[in-house]
């Protein structure tokens, strides 16, 4: 079974890291948003503000930037996608009103990864993230 550790930008996502290498101590990581800066050896980067040029440069040229394709009708707002060259890969998954944490979580799904463990990933708004 493929596993993959997506992991958002709570300020636990250092800690629940730890915890989910205990369960999966091979399993890559896939870094979202903040976490991609805070989290230098995650294999995978998502950003789920494709607007936010950013990612780029703190994910470095050696990890690839993911990110969910918008729709037609999300791209009246963002652009088309040849206005952000920074992305290396984009990926098809439905659109939702979840944080990006999810939408990264979906994202791996459409990679092929099985077993998906959250670090750092809240599943309510209350705090954000």
């Amino acid at each position: 079974m493929r596993t993959i550790i997506v992991a958002g930008s709570a300020p636990s996502v250092r800690e629940d890291v730890e915890d989910a290498r205990k369960l999966r101590r091979d399993a890559p990581i896939l870094a979202v948003n903040h976490a991609i800066r805070a989290l230098p050896e995650a294999d995978y980067c998502f950003c789920g503000h494709i607007e936010m040029v950013q990612w780029r440069e703190f994910a470095g040229e050696a990890r690839p930037l993911i990110a969910r394709r918008p729709g037609p009708n999300e791209q009246k707002t963002t652009g088309p996608i040849s206005n952000y060259p920074e992305i290396d890969e984009w990926v098809d998954t439905p659109a939702t009103s979840a944080g990006s944490g999810i939408n990264a979580a979906l994202a791996a799904k459409v990679y092929g990864f099985e077993e998906i463990i959250l670090a750092g990933i809240g599943l309510d708004w209350t705090e954000g993230y």
